[in-house]
Order: structure tokens, then C-alpha cells, then sequence
């Protein structure tokens, strides 16, 4: 066994199995030949080979260590969910594995889940807080995640620990994400000081000169870092965008496929994308990777209205009036997204928030015509679907308790009066003489009488109640009645003030014709009849000598 050992660390592959294979033919219980094996078959990538051999010795041995190689194993055959099962038995084993929880970690950001994978770097970090390693990993799941001040302050910690050009590279990443271009190149200069032949200190360089629009020094710099390292996402990333940018989008497409497969930070490509598929037609896929942008770096409104756009097209109008409102609140004067949230919210019947979005639009932006027609036609529908609530408080209700006021009295004098007492019932013996059959007889008489008073009583009830019913209804019609007539009356006054008015005018042009000559001005003297008779209508003072009117034509 330690020569079998020997031998796979110095790279002699073929004795080393030789050696594996005989300690397992010799029938020895023990899992570290089929640990060693399953190794040398691990850096082969025959993961299935290297999966049975872990599966022994695991069996044998379910230790962390052995529980940590086959999750590796697991995790390269693209197997995650075993894999994830073996990393948190590891990292139960051994719960300051920094290894086990930092590789958990990865396959939580491989799955997207990057809330768990940053509380796994949590654990790690605990377990240890000198792994810079940790700090790295950590940083990239924040930006994932757009968390962008604390990645920067994660990746920070970790190059005080060691000057390391993979540090290095991810900052240059953060800071040309965030357009410091000139940070960018300086975290290049020192990875290129590090190791001149850096394949991601040469992409790094590439896209900075992309974004400066020197596109032949950054198709050399992309093309020798993809050879010098084919695994680099933020090269292809970067290579695609320029290839976007010269208008070969087969290509760019290509790229940007390959970056997000090898799990690149950047939302660029994400974006770049989700235009590409929104111009196929394929709104699903746009939105799917509008929806990764912007979990990587929340910042940029356009996302958002981009979003809301395919949402609103789709039919999706809460979802898209929810992004509307996020991009707004990121940039308040987009004429545009106003228009838009204004015509979902026309389109929902709330008029009045419409509006009020309409007239920010214009407020913006003057010359949208589209808005300021939308705007009147809202403005035009709130007018007319206005409630007139004192109008339905003054027909409705008051009606309704009236109308209901006969039916209830109606339904109380259903109820039947008591009914009278019997007098009958209380009879008499039988006389025995003619006297007493006539008293007898006075006594039936007045009682009768008495029995049918209360008959003619609640006659007399039932007659006023519906005198009452019928003059209910009367008071129920007349406010109607009055209305109406006020109404009327209004109208007879306004003809009646046009009229006079008329005649008014009428009588003033009568004097001017009557008195006015075509030939030279005549003179009137002042307080004089006929001047008196002119200016009566205008002059409310009294004359005085030194008054002469000239009358004019």
C-alpha cells in the first residue's frame, strides 16, 4: 500500500494500480485500496470506476475522508444531488472540514441556491477564518447574488491574506462589472507581474480594451487566454461581447453559451442573451436570463423595464407592473416606463393612478403624443364614471325607506285585532214570565251592540292605515316632483334673463340709429331735455354747465 501510494503521487499510474489491485486481491478489509484506486481512476475521469471503488470503501470505512472522495467523484459526473447528500455526511463527520463545507458551498451555487451556499462559506469561515480561499469563494456567491459591497469586502480580505493572481482576477472582474476600468488594468498589471504568461490576466486586459473599443488588441488577448486556458468563463464572456458589438451574433452567441456554462460571475453575458433571444421571439428564454442579470447585479433599471415589457406582452400585467415599479424606483424620470406603467394601470381601471402617471410622463418629456392623448381619453372616462353620490343619496335611499314604509305598515295591519269577547257566553236562566223574556231580550240588543262596536273600530284603523299608505307614497314621489320643478323653474329664469338681455341690447341700438345723423355732428347742450333723454341709460349724475356731449355716428 504506501508504495502503491508512492507511486500514483510521483505520477507512475501503471505500477501504482498494480500495487492496488494486488492489496485488494489479498482479501484485506480495509478501504485504502480501494480509496487509492478509486483516486487514480478520479484523475483519469472514469468516475464511474471511481464511484464503485469509493461506494467500498465506504462500506467498509464511512469516514468523512472517504465520503468527500466519492461526493467529488459524484460531483464531476454531473450528479449533484448525491454529491450534495455525500458533502453534508462529510461535513456531519467532521464539522470543521473546511474542505467538505467549502465544496458544499459550490454545488449550492451550481444548483443557484446561493443564500445556502453563503451560509456554507459561513461554516467554513467559522471553521477556519485563515483559509483566503474561503473569503474567495464566498465574494464570487455575494456577486452572484448582487451583493456586490460585500463581495468587494470579502475579496479584499483575502488578498491581505496572500497576493494571488486568482484573487486578483476576481477583483478585476467586480471592478470592470462596475466600470472602473482603470482598477480593471491595474489588477492585471499585477497578476501579469505575478506570472507574465497569466491566461486570466490576459483576458482581464481583453476586456478592458473591448470596453475601450480597441477590438484588435482584445481579440489577441481573448484568443491567447482561451488557448493558454479553455475553462476561462470571463474570456468567453468578454469574446462574446465584442463579437455582439462587430455584429456577429453566431459567434457571440457561441461565447456567451460557454461563459454561463463555466459559471461566470458577470451579469453581462446574462444580459447580452436575454437581447439576443428577445430578438428570436423566444420571450422565455429573455426572460429567464433578464431574470439571472438581474440577480447578479440588481442595479440597472433598463432590466427591469426590459422585463416588464415581455411580461406585458406575455399578458403577465402584475408581474410587469411590479417591475415597472423596481425600475422606476431606480431611475424616477424614465418618461417611458411611466407611459407604460400608465397604460397597464388604464388597462386595470384605476384611471386616477394612470393619470396621475400620464401627466409625469408629459411632465418629462412634452413631446409624447402618445401620452398626451391617452391622457385625455383618461380624463375623459374619469368624468364620465365619476359617482354623483349626493344624487344617489337623494333618489336612492330616501325612496327605498319610503317605498319600504307602506309594505311594513301594510304587513302590521295584517295582523288581526283580538277578537271581542262573547257576551253570549254568559247566559241568563231562562225567564219564566213575559217580563222578564222582554228584559231579556233589551239585554241581547245592547249587547249585540256592544259586540259589533269593535268591529266597526278596527274598520275605521284599517281605513286611516291605508289613508296613511297612500299618503306615504305621495311623500316618497315628492322630492322627485320637486327636483323637477326646480329644475324647471331655473330654466324659465335663465330663458327669462336671455330674453331681457335681448331686448336690452334691442332698445340701446334703437337710440343710437334714432339719434345718430350722417350729416355733421350736432351739438346738445348740457342739462337740456333732449340730452337728458339720451344719456339716460349711461349718465347716473347730474349735469353741469360746463357738460356739452358731442354725438357721433
Amino acid at each position: 500500500m504506501n508504495r502503491a501510494t508512492v507511486r500514483r503521487d510521483l505520477g507512475h499510474v501503471d505500477g501504482a494500480m498494480e500495487d492496488f489491485q494486488k492489496a485488494i486481491s489479498l482479501g484485506a478489509n480495509r478501504a485504502s485500496p480501494y480509496s487509492g484506486r478509486g483516486q487514480i481512476y478520479l484523475r483519469q475521469r472514469d468516475y464511474a470506476r471511481a464511484v464503485t471503488d469509493f461506494d467500498h470503501a465506504v462500506r467498509i470505512e464511512p469516514r468523512a475522508s472517504n465520503y468527500l472522495l466519492r461526493a467529488e467523484a459524484r460531483e464531476a459526473s454531473g450528479d449533484l444531488d448525491r454529491a450534495l447528500s455525500d458533502y453534508q455526511e462529510a461535513a456531519r463527520l467532521d464539522p470543521k472540514n473546511v474542505s467538505a463545507l467549502t465544496a458544499l458551498g459550490g454545488v449550492w451555487r451550481k444548483k443557484g441556491d446561493f443564500d445556502k451556499a453563503i451560509a456554507a462559506y459561513d461554516r467554513a469561515v467559522m471553521a477556519d477564518q485563515n483559509m483566503p480561499a474561503t473569503y474567495k469563494m464566498r465574494a464570487e456567491a455575494y456577486a452572484a447574488k448582487g451583493e456586490r459591497k460585500r463581495a468587494m469586502a470579502d475579496i479584499s480580505r483575502a488578498l491581505k491574506f496572500s497576493w494571488d493572481a486568482n484573487f486578483l482576477k476576481t477583483r478585476g472582474a467586480l471592478r470592470l462589472d462596475d466600470g472602473d476600468i482603470t482598477g480593471a488594468l491595474h489588477d492585471v498589471d499585477a497578476m501579469l507581474k505575478i506570472n507574465p504568461a497569466n491566461a486570466s490576466a490576459l483576458a482581464l486586459r481583453g476586456a478592458a480594451f473591448a470596453r475601450k473599443k480597441d477590438y484588435g488588441r482584445a481579440t489577441a488577448d481573448f484568443d491567447k487566454a482561451i488557448k493558454a486556458d479553455g475553462t476561462d468563463a470571463l474570456a468567453y464572456g468578454e469574446r462574446g461581447q465584442m463579437h455582439l458589438a462587430k455584429g456577429d451574433s453566431k459567434r457571440a452567441l457561441a461565447d456567451f453559451n460557454r461563459a454561463i456554462e463555466l459559471g461566470t460571475i458577470s451579469a453581462a453575458p446574462y444580459r447580452a442573451r436575454a437581447t439576443m433571444y428577445k430578438i428570436k421571439g423566444d420571450s422565455a428564454k429573455a426572460m429567464s436570463d433578464l431574470g439571472q442579470a438581474i440577480q447578479r447585479d440588481p442595479r440597472p433599471a433598463d432590466l427591469y423595464f426590459e422585463r416588464a415589457g415581455l411580461r406585458k406582452a406575455k399578458g403577465e400585467t402584475n408581474q410587469a407592473l411590479a417591475n415597472l415599479d423596481e425600475g422606476l424606483k431606480r431611475q424616477p424620470d424614465n418618461a417611458s416606463g411611466l407611459l407604460a406603467r400608465a397604460q397597464i394601470k388604464h388597462d386595470k381601471g384605476d384611471v386616477t393612478g394612470a393619470i396621475a402617471d400620464y401627466k409625469s410622463a408629459l411632465a418629462r418629456d412634452r413631446t409624447m403624443s402618445e401620452a398626451r392623448k391617452a391622457l385625455a381619453r383618461a380624463i375623459a372616462e374619469e368624468s364620465q364614471n365619476k359617482p354623483r353620490l349626493a344624487e344617489r343619496v337623494a333618489k336612492g335611499e330616501p325612496a327605498a325607506k319610503e317605498r319600504d314604509k307602506p309594505a311594513r305598515e301594510k304587513a302590521d295591519s295584517t295582523k288581526t285585532a283580538p277578537p271581542p269577547k262573547d257576551d253570549k257566553a254568559k247566559t241568563t236562566p231562562p225567564p219564566k214570565d213575559d217580563k222578564k223574556i222582554a228584559v231579556a231580550a233589551k239585554t241581547d240588543e245592547k249587547s249585540a251592540q256592544r259586540s259589533a262596536k269593535p268591529q266597526e273600530t278596527q274598520k275605521s284603523k284599517d281605513n286611516g292605515k291605508i289613508s296613511r299608505d297612500a299618503r306615504d307614497r305621495k311623500t316618497a314621489d315628492r322630492p322627485d316632483k320637486k327636483r323637477e320643478a326646480g329644475r324647471n323653474d331655473k330654466k324659465r329664469e335663465k330663458e327669462a334673463r336671455g330674453r331681457n338681455e335681448k331686448q336690452k341690447a334691442a332698445r340701446v341700438a334703437d337710440k343710437r340709429k334714432k339719434f345718430v345723423q350722417n350729416e355733421k355732428p350736432r351739438y346738445i347742450r348740457a342739462g337740456s331735455e333732449e340730452s337728458r333723454r339720451i344719456n339716460h341709460d349711461v349718465r347716473r349724475r347730474d349735469t353741469r354747465f360746463t357738460d356739452i356731449w358731442k354725438e357721433r355716428r
